[in-house]
């Protein structure tokens, strides 16, 4: 089994073990930074979405960067934390929620991994999170005894990431 990636949104920064930067490149550019390796459970590395510094609006994090630079860092899956606003009532502040599904009004930036004169492929979005992570995920919250919500609508793009009911 590959590390674990994870990617911190807005007040996660990092994890409080030592660790080490794997630095590289990407055919994407720079990531928002290197990631670095934690020897927390199998593995961890870790990517501050914004950057430690919180520096990276939304809409200029270079994604597929980040995400290349995890897989090179040995990583096989990833977990994104993010704090977004929650419109459904059961989504109270500080509430934990393993979203199921997405709608993404995202424009202006890439999109995709393929790169030109790249062979185009399809890919099904009817579960956009993988079913088998999601379960991994909520049995390790349920094993925490952890208050959280199973399923959740990410509403990304726009005005900002919402999460709905």
């Amino acid at each position: 089994m590959g590390l674990l990636g994870v990617i911190g949104g807005s007040g996660l920064y990092g994890l409080s073990a030592a660790g080490e930067e794997k630095t590289g490149s990407t055919p994407w550019g720079p990531p928002s930074e290197f990631p670095v390796v934690y020897e927390v459970g199998h593995g961890v590395a870790f990517i501050a979405r914004h950057g430690t510094d919180h520096s990276i609006a939304p809409h200029q994090v270079n994604y597929r960067a980040n995400v290349h630079a995890l897989r090179e860092a040995g990583c096989d899956r990833i977990l994104a934390v993010s704090s977004v606003g929650g419109i459904a009532p059961a989504c109270q502040p500080g509430r934990l929620v393993v979203p199921d599904q997405l709608i993404d009004y995202t424009w202006g930036r890439e999109m995709a991994f393929r790169k030109a004169g790249e062979q185009v492929r399809h890919l099904d979005f009817t579960d956009p999170y993988s079913p088998d992570w999601r379960e991994k995920v909520t049995e390790a919250l349920a094993g925490l005894d952890l208050d959280f919500i199973d399923g959740g609508k990410v509403t990304e793009g726009g005005r900002g990431s919402r999460l709905t009911g």
